[in-house]
C-alpha cells in the first residue's frame, strides 16, 4: 500500500469514527430526553439487539485464522567415536555453520563431563544430535533476542555463513525475560541443554509467553521427536526437530573431501527434519500489536534457520567452495 493511500484510509477511519459517535451521542441524547416514553423504548431495543448482532455476524466473518509453517533439514557428519563434527577433525572444504557451532558443543560437554562419550550409545549419536540441534536452536534465539523480543533485523547473507543485525524497534512493548536455567529445567535428562552459557543468558518475550516441553516418545518410551511449544495470547509456536534417518556416509562431505576410504566408514551422519509453525489467535487477528507479534515470529525462524537448515547452508557454500577449489595452491 502507498503512503498516500494509507494516509487517506487512516483519516478515512477516523472521520468515520467520529461521525459515529456525534450520531451515537445525539442518539442518546434523545433517548434520555424520552425515556418515559413507551414507543421510543419499544423501538430502541430490538434496534440495539439487531445492531449489535450485526457488528458481532460482520466481526466474526472478518476474522481470520492464519497458519506459517517451514519446513527444512538438519544433517550432521561426525566422528563416530569422538562425536566431533567432521569438519573439526579433518580440514574440509565444506564447513557449515551448524557443524562449526556443534563442534563448540559437543568439545564442552567432553570438559564437563568426559565420561559421557564413553557409555557406548546404541543410536550411533543420533540422540545427542537431536539435542545438539536443539540447543543451536535456543542459541540462535537467546542471540538475537537477548534484550527486546520486538527487533529489527537485517541479514548479512555471505557465503562463508550468515551474520544477523539486530537491535529493537521503536515503540517495543516491555518484554518479559526468561533465564537460561527455567528453558534447561524443561530438559532434565538432556546432557547438551545442561551446559550453561556464558553469555547471553535471558530471552526476551512478549508479556504472558510460556514455553513448554511436548516431546513425543515411541513405544519403548525413547524420544524420537523433540516438540518446543512458545505460546501466549497472539500466536502458538510449535518447533519439533525429528529423527529422520541415520548411516555411515559422509553425507553433504562426499563429493567434496579428499578422505581415505579406509577412514570414511569412521562417520556417521544423522538427518533431522526441522518443523516450524506458528498458529496466529483468529480473535486477535485484527489487534494493533499483531503486526509486532508477526515480525516476531518472521525474525524466530529466520534465526533458526540460520542455525540449522542444511538446505541454506549448501546454496550459501557452494560458491565459496568453487572460489576455494579454483584457487592456485
Amino acid at each position: 500500500m502507498l503512503q498516500g493511500e494509507a494516509a487517506f484510509i487512516t483519516i478515512l477511519k477516523w472521520g468515520l469514527g467520529i461521525f459515529i459517535l456525534l450520531v451515537a451521542l445525539i442518539t442518546g441524547w434523545l433517548v434520555w430526553l424520552n425515556r418515559d416514553s413507551e414507543k421510543v423504548m419499544l423501538t430502541l431495543l430490538p434496534a440495539l439487539a439487531l445492531g449489535t448482532i450485526s457488528v458481532l455476524v460482520v466481526i466474526l466473518f472478518g476474522l481470520k485464522e492464519e497458519v506459517r509453517e517451514i519446513e527444512f533439514p538438519a544433517l550432521f557428519t561426525y566422528d563416530r567415536a569422538s562425536k566431533m563434527p567432521i569438519s573439526a577433525v579433518y580440514s574440509t572444504s565444506y564447513r557449515p555453520p551448524s557443524e562449526m557451532f556443534a563442534s563448540i558443543v559437543v568439545s564442552d560437554i567432553s570438559k564437563t563431563n568426559p565420561e559421557f562419550f564413553k557409555r557406548g550409545e546404541a543410536d550411533l549419536g543420533m540422540g545427542l544430535y537431536r539435542d545438539v540441534a536443539l540447543r543451536l536452536l535456543f542459541d540462535g534465539l537467546f542471540q538475537v533476542f537477548s534484550m527486546n523480543w520486538d527487533v529489527k533485523v537485517s541479514n548479512l547473507t555471505l557465503p562463508i555463513g550468515n551474520h544477523m543485525i539486530f537491535g529493537p524497534n521503536e515503540g517495543v512493548l516491555k518484554p518479559e525475560l526468561k533465564t537460561w536455567s527455567e528453558v534447561k529445567a524443561l530438559f532434565p535428562e538432556s546432557e547438551v541443554l545442561q551446559i550453561d552459557r556464558k553469555v547471553f543468558d535471558k530471552l526476551a518475550v512478549p508479556p504472558g509467553t510460556k514455553i513448554s516441553n511436548n516431546d513425543e516418545r515411541d513405544s519403548s518410551g525413547g524420544i524420537y521427536k523433540r516438540v518446543v511449544r512458545i505460546y501466549n495470547n497472539f500466536v502458538d509456536i510449535s518447533i519439533s526437530i525429528t529423527t529422520a534417518s541415520g548411516m555411515a556416509t559422509l553425507g553433504m562431505h562426499d563429493p567434496l573431501e579428499q578422505i581415505p576410504e579406509t577412514d570414511r566408514n569412521k562417520f556417521w551422519t544423522s538427518s533431522y527434519l526441522v518443523t516450524l509453525r506458528a498458529k496466529y489467535n483468529a480473535y486477535r487477528s485484527g489487534h494493533p500489536d499483531m503486526p509486532k507479534y508477526h515480525g516476531w515470529v518472521k525474525n524466530m525462524f529466520e534465526a533458526i534457520e540460520n542455525q540449522l537448515n542444511s538446505r541454506k547452508h549448501w546454496e550459501q557454500s557452494r560458491e565459496w567452495i568453487q572460489i576455494s577449489k579454483n584457487k592456485p595452491h
